[in-house]
Protein backbone atom coordinates (compact mmCIF):
# COMPACT_ATOMS: atom_id res chain seq x y z
CA UNK A 1 0.00 0.00 0.00
CA UNK A 2 1.23 3.48 -0.85
CA UNK A 3 1.27 5.84 2.12
CA UNK A 4 0.76 8.71 -0.33
CA UNK A 5 -2.87 7.73 -0.84
CA UNK A 6 -5.96 8.08 1.34
CA UNK A 7 -5.79 5.53 4.14
CA UNK A 8 -7.50 4.66 7.38
CA UNK A 9 -5.67 4.49 10.69
CA UNK A 10 -6.10 5.38 14.33
CA UNK A 11 -4.48 8.63 15.34
CA UNK A 12 -2.29 6.85 17.86
CA UNK A 13 -3.65 5.84 21.23
CA UNK A 14 -6.11 3.04 21.91
CA UNK A 15 -7.97 2.40 25.14
CA UNK A 16 -5.89 0.56 27.70
CA UNK A 17 -7.17 -2.82 28.83
CA UNK A 18 -8.13 -3.07 32.49
CA UNK A 19 -5.21 -5.38 33.30
CA UNK A 20 -2.71 -2.79 32.02
CA UNK A 21 -4.22 -0.02 34.11
CA UNK A 22 -4.23 -2.26 37.18
CA UNK A 23 -0.65 -3.21 36.47
CA UNK A 24 0.36 0.43 36.20
CA UNK A 25 -1.25 1.18 39.55
CA UNK A 26 0.67 -1.68 41.15
CA UNK A 27 3.90 -0.51 39.49
CA UNK A 28 3.39 3.00 40.89
CA UNK A 29 2.78 1.52 44.33
CA UNK A 30 5.85 -0.70 44.18
CA UNK A 31 3.76 -3.88 44.11
CA UNK A 32 4.83 -4.96 40.63
CA UNK A 33 8.32 -5.19 39.15
CA UNK A 34 9.36 -3.38 35.98
CA UNK A 35 9.86 -6.72 34.24
CA UNK A 36 6.38 -7.90 35.19
CA UNK A 37 4.85 -4.66 33.95
CA UNK A 38 6.79 -4.85 30.68
CA UNK A 39 5.22 -8.25 30.04
CA UNK A 40 1.79 -6.67 30.45
CA UNK A 41 2.74 -3.89 28.01
CA UNK A 42 3.89 -6.42 25.43
CA UNK A 43 0.62 -8.33 25.78
CA UNK A 44 -1.37 -5.11 25.34
CA UNK A 45 0.64 -4.09 22.26
CA UNK A 46 0.15 -7.52 20.67
CA UNK A 47 -3.61 -7.28 21.26
CA UNK A 48 -3.72 -3.74 19.83
CA UNK A 49 -1.88 -4.85 16.70
CA UNK A 50 -4.15 -7.87 16.26
CA UNK A 51 -7.26 -5.69 16.63
CA UNK A 52 -6.15 -3.18 14.01
CA UNK A 53 -5.08 -5.86 11.56
CA UNK A 54 -8.33 -7.78 12.06
CA UNK A 55 -10.42 -4.80 10.92
CA UNK A 56 -8.18 -4.11 7.94
CA UNK A 57 -6.58 -0.79 8.86
CA UNK A 58 -4.00 0.35 6.33
CA UNK A 59 -1.53 1.59 8.95
CA UNK A 60 -1.35 0.69 12.61
CA UNK A 61 0.22 1.83 15.88
CA UNK A 62 1.18 0.06 19.07
CA UNK A 63 -1.76 1.84 20.70
CA UNK A 64 0.80 3.85 22.70
CA UNK A 65 0.37 1.16 25.34
CA UNK A 66 3.86 1.85 26.69
CA UNK A 67 3.13 5.52 27.39
CA UNK A 68 1.41 6.97 30.41
CA UNK A 69 0.79 10.16 28.42
CA UNK A 70 1.17 10.86 24.71
CA UNK A 71 3.60 13.72 25.39
CA UNK A 72 6.15 11.30 26.83
CA UNK A 73 7.41 10.81 23.27
CA UNK A 74 9.57 13.87 23.99
CA UNK A 75 9.10 14.77 27.67
CA UNK A 76 10.42 11.44 28.94
CA UNK A 77 12.94 11.06 26.14
CA UNK A 78 15.13 14.02 27.10
CA UNK A 79 16.98 15.31 30.10
CA UNK A 80 17.42 18.97 31.04
CA UNK A 81 13.95 19.85 32.32
CA UNK A 82 13.31 20.57 35.99
CA UNK A 83 10.72 17.83 36.07
CA UNK A 84 9.73 14.63 37.82
CA UNK A 85 8.07 11.36 36.97
CA UNK A 86 4.31 11.27 37.33
CA UNK A 87 1.92 8.47 38.11
CA UNK A 88 -1.36 7.19 36.76
CA UNK A 89 -3.11 8.96 39.61
CA UNK A 90 -1.56 12.28 38.55
CA UNK A 91 -3.28 12.11 35.17
CA UNK A 92 -6.56 10.88 36.59
CA UNK A 93 -6.60 13.88 38.93
CA UNK A 94 -6.14 16.21 35.98
CA UNK A 95 -9.50 15.29 34.48
CA UNK A 96 -11.58 15.31 37.63
CA UNK A 97 -14.50 17.68 37.20
CA UNK A 98 -14.18 17.85 33.42
CA UNK A 99 -17.01 17.09 31.04
CA UNK A 100 -17.57 17.03 27.26
CA UNK A 101 -18.65 20.36 25.78
CA UNK A 102 -17.26 22.43 28.63
CA UNK A 103 -14.13 24.53 28.74
CA UNK A 104 -11.56 22.93 30.98
CA UNK A 105 -8.34 24.31 32.37
CA UNK A 106 -5.67 21.80 33.34
CA UNK A 107 -5.09 21.86 37.11
CA UNK A 108 -1.50 21.81 38.36
CA UNK A 109 -0.19 22.56 34.86
CA UNK A 110 2.85 24.20 36.43
CA UNK A 111 3.32 21.43 38.96
CA UNK A 112 6.54 19.49 39.36
CA UNK A 113 5.61 16.68 37.00
CA UNK A 114 6.67 15.18 33.69
CA UNK A 115 8.03 17.64 31.16
CA UNK A 116 5.66 18.80 28.39
CA UNK A 117 2.70 17.31 30.25
CA UNK A 118 3.47 20.10 32.74
CA UNK A 119 4.84 23.59 32.04
CA UNK A 120 8.38 23.28 33.38
CA UNK A 121 11.66 25.23 33.24
CA UNK A 122 15.01 23.70 32.34
CA UNK A 123 18.17 23.33 34.41
CA UNK A 124 20.42 22.46 31.46
CA UNK A 125 20.27 22.32 27.69
CA UNK A 126 18.09 19.50 26.42
CA UNK A 127 19.69 16.20 25.51
CA UNK A 128 18.15 13.05 24.04
CA UNK A 129 18.76 10.21 26.48
CA UNK A 130 16.08 7.65 25.59
CA UNK A 131 14.67 7.41 22.09
CA UNK A 132 11.14 6.37 23.05
CA UNK A 133 9.58 6.52 19.55
CA UNK A 134 12.40 4.39 18.13
CA UNK A 135 12.08 1.78 20.88
CA UNK A 136 8.32 1.63 20.26
CA UNK A 137 8.71 1.28 16.50
CA UNK A 138 11.32 -1.47 16.73
CA UNK A 139 9.04 -3.45 19.02
CA UNK A 140 5.82 -3.07 17.04
CA UNK A 141 7.44 -3.64 13.64
CA UNK A 142 8.61 -7.07 14.78
CA UNK A 143 5.06 -8.34 15.32
CA UNK A 144 3.02 -6.33 12.80
CA UNK A 145 2.25 -7.57 9.30
CA UNK A 146 0.85 -4.12 8.40
CA UNK A 147 2.96 -0.93 8.09
CA UNK A 148 3.31 0.80 11.46
CA UNK A 149 3.55 4.47 12.28
CA UNK A 150 4.87 6.35 15.30
CA UNK A 151 3.55 9.53 16.91
CA UNK A 152 5.79 12.32 18.18
CA UNK A 153 4.71 15.43 20.08
CA UNK A 154 5.54 18.48 17.99
CA UNK A 155 7.56 21.61 18.79
CA UNK A 156 4.47 23.80 19.25
CA UNK A 157 3.20 21.93 22.29
CA UNK A 158 6.73 21.60 23.66
CA UNK A 159 7.21 25.37 23.41
CA UNK A 160 3.83 26.03 25.04
CA UNK A 161 4.88 23.90 28.00
CA UNK A 162 8.33 25.48 28.41
CA UNK A 163 8.63 27.92 31.33
CA UNK A 164 11.14 30.11 29.55
CA UNK A 165 10.83 32.92 32.07
CA UNK A 166 12.51 30.67 34.65
CA UNK A 167 15.08 29.27 32.23
CA UNK A 168 17.07 32.33 31.14
CA UNK A 169 20.29 31.02 32.69
CA UNK A 170 20.20 28.17 30.16
CA UNK A 171 18.37 29.48 27.07
CA UNK A 172 18.46 33.09 25.99
CA UNK A 173 15.01 32.84 24.43
CA UNK A 174 12.41 30.65 22.77
CA UNK A 175 14.26 30.56 19.44
CA UNK A 176 17.35 29.19 21.19
CA UNK A 177 15.24 26.56 22.97
CA UNK A 178 13.33 25.49 19.86
CA UNK A 179 16.56 25.07 17.91
CA UNK A 180 17.51 22.29 20.33
CA UNK A 181 13.99 20.81 20.21
CA UNK A 182 14.04 20.66 16.41
CA UNK A 183 17.53 19.13 16.37
CA UNK A 184 16.50 16.42 18.84
CA UNK A 185 13.28 15.65 16.99
CA UNK A 186 15.11 15.41 13.67
CA UNK A 187 17.47 12.91 15.30
CA UNK A 188 14.43 10.89 16.43
CA UNK A 189 12.82 11.02 12.98
CA UNK A 190 16.08 10.12 11.27
CA UNK A 191 16.50 7.09 13.53
CA UNK A 192 12.96 5.98 12.75
CA UNK A 193 13.57 6.27 9.01
CA UNK A 194 16.79 4.30 9.32
CA UNK A 195 14.84 1.60 11.17
CA UNK A 196 12.34 1.35 8.30
CA UNK A 197 9.51 3.58 9.51
CA UNK A 198 7.83 5.41 6.63
CA UNK A 199 5.01 7.17 8.47
CA UNK A 200 5.65 9.62 11.29
CA UNK A 201 2.73 11.34 12.92
CA UNK A 202 3.24 14.72 14.64
CA UNK A 203 0.96 15.56 17.54
CA UNK A 204 0.10 19.26 17.54
CA UNK A 205 -2.97 19.60 19.80
CA UNK A 206 -2.08 23.15 20.80
CA UNK A 207 -2.39 24.84 17.40
CA UNK A 208 -6.05 25.55 18.13
CA UNK A 209 -4.87 27.88 20.90
CA UNK A 210 -4.10 30.43 18.19
CA UNK A 211 -7.78 30.83 17.35
CA UNK A 212 -8.94 30.68 20.97
CA UNK A 213 -9.17 34.09 22.64
CA UNK A 214 -8.74 32.91 26.27
CA UNK A 215 -5.64 30.96 25.31
CA UNK A 216 -4.20 33.90 23.40
CA UNK A 217 -4.95 36.19 26.33
CA UNK A 218 -2.87 33.92 28.58
CA UNK A 219 0.01 34.33 26.13
CA UNK A 220 -0.37 38.10 26.18
CA UNK A 221 -0.31 38.10 29.98
CA UNK A 222 3.10 36.45 29.77
CA UNK A 223 4.23 39.19 27.40
CA UNK A 224 3.97 37.03 24.26
CA UNK A 225 2.57 37.80 20.84
CA UNK A 226 0.29 34.86 19.89
CA UNK A 227 0.86 35.30 16.17
CA UNK A 228 4.60 35.42 16.67
CA UNK A 229 4.32 32.19 18.65
CA UNK A 230 2.23 30.68 15.86
CA UNK A 231 4.71 31.64 13.15
CA UNK A 232 7.62 30.31 15.19
CA UNK A 233 5.84 27.02 15.79
CA UNK A 234 4.92 26.58 12.12
CA UNK A 235 8.55 27.02 11.12
CA UNK A 236 9.73 24.60 13.79
CA UNK A 237 7.20 21.94 12.81
CA UNK A 238 8.23 22.28 9.14
CA UNK A 239 11.92 22.09 10.06
CA UNK A 240 11.38 18.80 11.89
CA UNK A 241 9.93 17.01 8.86
CA UNK A 242 11.82 18.51 5.91
CA UNK A 243 14.34 16.52 3.94
CA UNK A 244 13.03 12.98 4.43
CA UNK A 245 12.07 11.79 0.94
CA UNK A 246 9.77 8.81 0.78
CA UNK A 247 8.42 9.38 4.30
CA UNK A 248 4.82 10.37 4.99
CA UNK A 249 4.16 12.83 7.82
CA UNK A 250 0.80 13.45 9.45
CA UNK A 251 -0.26 16.12 11.90
CA UNK A 252 -2.92 15.71 14.56
CA UNK A 253 -4.90 18.76 15.64
CA UNK A 254 -7.37 18.82 18.51
CA UNK A 255 -10.24 21.13 17.49
CA UNK A 256 -12.61 20.90 20.44
CA UNK A 257 -13.63 22.05 23.88
CA UNK A 258 -12.57 18.82 25.48
CA UNK A 259 -10.93 17.57 28.61
CA UNK A 260 -7.71 17.05 26.73
CA UNK A 261 -7.55 20.22 24.74
CA UNK A 262 -9.37 22.89 26.71
CA UNK A 263 -8.94 25.35 23.85
CA UNK A 264 -10.86 26.30 20.76
CA UNK A 265 -14.64 26.28 20.73
CA UNK A 266 -14.91 24.26 17.53
CA UNK A 267 -17.71 21.74 16.93
CA UNK A 268 -17.01 18.32 18.37
CA UNK A 269 -15.94 15.77 15.76
CA UNK A 270 -17.27 12.30 16.46
CA UNK A 271 -15.98 9.22 14.68
CA UNK A 272 -17.97 5.99 15.00
CA UNK A 273 -14.92 3.77 15.08
CA UNK A 274 -12.26 5.95 16.66
CA UNK A 275 -10.32 5.99 13.38
CA UNK A 276 -9.33 8.91 11.19
CA UNK A 277 -8.98 9.10 7.46
CA UNK A 278 -5.79 10.82 6.50
CA UNK A 279 -3.81 11.61 3.39
CA UNK A 280 -0.29 12.73 2.62
CA UNK A 281 0.63 15.49 5.09
CA UNK A 282 -2.35 14.53 7.19
CA UNK A 283 -4.53 16.66 9.40
CA UNK A 284 -6.69 14.42 11.53
CA UNK A 285 -8.64 14.19 14.76
CA UNK A 286 -10.57 11.32 16.22
CA UNK A 287 -12.29 10.27 19.39
CA UNK A 288 -12.03 7.06 21.30
CA UNK A 289 -14.15 4.10 20.26
CA UNK A 290 -17.87 4.10 20.81
CA UNK A 291 -17.42 1.08 23.04
CA UNK A 292 -15.43 3.13 25.50
CA UNK A 293 -16.79 3.30 29.05
CA UNK A 294 -18.10 6.67 30.17
CA UNK A 295 -15.09 7.34 32.37
CA UNK A 296 -12.84 7.14 29.32
CA UNK A 297 -15.00 9.32 27.05
CA UNK A 298 -14.24 12.62 28.75
CA UNK A 299 -12.48 13.78 25.60
CA UNK A 300 -15.08 13.08 22.95
CA UNK A 301 -13.28 14.57 19.97
CA UNK A 302 -9.67 13.77 20.71
CA UNK A 303 -7.86 10.48 20.94
CA UNK A 304 -6.52 11.25 24.41
CA UNK A 305 -8.63 8.70 26.20
CA UNK A 306 -5.82 6.69 27.66
CA UNK A 307 -6.22 5.54 31.23
CA UNK A 308 -8.57 8.47 31.35
CA UNK A 309 -8.25 11.63 29.33
CA UNK A 310 -5.08 13.67 29.88
CA UNK A 311 -3.46 16.61 28.14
Amino acid sequence: MSLNKIRTDVVGSLLRPAYLKEGREKLDEGKLSAAEFKALEERAVAEAVALQESVGLDVLTDGEMRRLNFQESFGSAVEGFDAAATTLRTYERRVEGSAPGQRWEIPELGGHGTAVSHRRPVVSRLKLVRNIPLDEYKAVSKIAKTPAKVSLIGPDRISQRFAYENSTAVYKGMDDFLADVVAIERTIVSSLVDAGCRYVHIDAPGFTAYVDEPSMEEMRKRGEDPMQNFARSLKAEADVVKGFPGVTFGIHLCPATSAACGTARAPMMLSPSGCSTSSHTTVSCSNTTRRAPAASRRCVSCRRARWSCSA
